[in-house]
């Protein structure tokens, strides 16, 4: 338990822009797979879930304050769209990866506003 209060007060103290999580697993043949893993998967999954809300807040607040700022962005996909939403994959000049969600009607506007 003391890692993962360690990990809630890392996140907290760091206010990571993004973080990748998952439920820890053994993965053979890495050493640490030897060790004994006493946490039950509900505990896992208890744990996981208060840490991705933490991190969703911090990224929440993070971005809001992008409010209204442009900021430059270059398009370089879109995600496969089976709505009526447009999912375009974008990078920012500090190499930041960002989805964008937007209506398809206006997902032409976006990709050739600035052509």
């Amino acid at each position: 338990m003391h890692r993962f209060i360690f990990s809630i007060r890392l996140t907290e103290e760091v206010e990571f822009d993004r973080a990748f999580t998952f439920k820890y697993s053994t993965r053979p043949p890495a050493r640490v797979s030897e060790l004994k893993d006493d946490v039950s998967t509900e505990e896992k999954e208890r744990r996981l879930k208060v840490l991705m809300d933490l991190q969703y807040e911090i990224s929440k607040r993070r971005n809001e304050t992008l409010s209204d700022i442009i900021v430059e962005m270059l398009v370089d996909s879109q995600l496969p769209a089976m709505c009526s939403v447009a999912l375009l994959n974008a990078l920012n000049y500090i190499k930041e990866t960002y989805n964008i969600t937007t209506d398809k009607n206006e997902i032409i506007y976006i990709l050739y506003a600035f052509a």
